[in-house]
């Protein structure tokens, strides 16, 4: 991750035995999602609506072979990515 010129590294091997990283950046809420079976990597703002710290956690459930994270906040799970029709 990039951002105002400084770059944001998280380890492979730690990325596949947690899957989501949640961090401050620039006093801005932001997740990085990973998932080791397709090897996708999203970010997300943490900043959604009306939750201002938005964090994610691993639900341990798969979509389509993909990661499903769940909101912390709203306890909602959210597929890391969705095929479009």
């Amino acid at each position: 991750m990039e951002t105002n010129g400084e770059i944001y590294i998280y380890p492979r091997k730690i990325m596949v035995w947690h899957e989501i990283v949640n961090e401050t950046v620039n006093n801005e809420s932001v997740s990085i999602t990973y998932c080791p079976l397709t090897g996708s990597v999203i970010g997300y703002k943490g900043n959604i609506g009306e939750h201002t710290d938005t964090t994610y956690g691993t639900s341990g459930d798969l979509l389509n072979s993909n990661l499903v994270m769940y909101d912390r906040a709203s306890q909602s799970y959210i597929p890391q990515f969705l095929e479009l029709p």
